[in-house]
């Protein structure tokens, strides 16, 4: 029981530390936004055409060849 109660007190106070490193990093500047932009450089359609024809392709055509 005292080894279970001392893990919920751990616990939080590594849950407060993440939270607060995390707002710092974020504070700090050392994380750009900007650098994400070319992802949908040429908006969703082109991510979301990738993304269902690889969930289309990839695991029927797996199953085709192992029969």
């Amino acid at each position: 029981e005292v080894i279970a109660r001392s893990g919920e007190i751990f616990f939080i106070i590594i849950y407060i530390l993440a939270i607060t490193g995390f707002i710092l990093i974020v504070c700090s500047g050392l994380i750009d936004i900007t650098n994400l932009q070319p992802v949908l450089e040429e908006g969703i359609f082109p991510p979301l055409k990738v993304v269902f024809t690889q969930i289309l392709y990839f695991p029927f055509s797996e199953a085709i060849v192992f029969t």
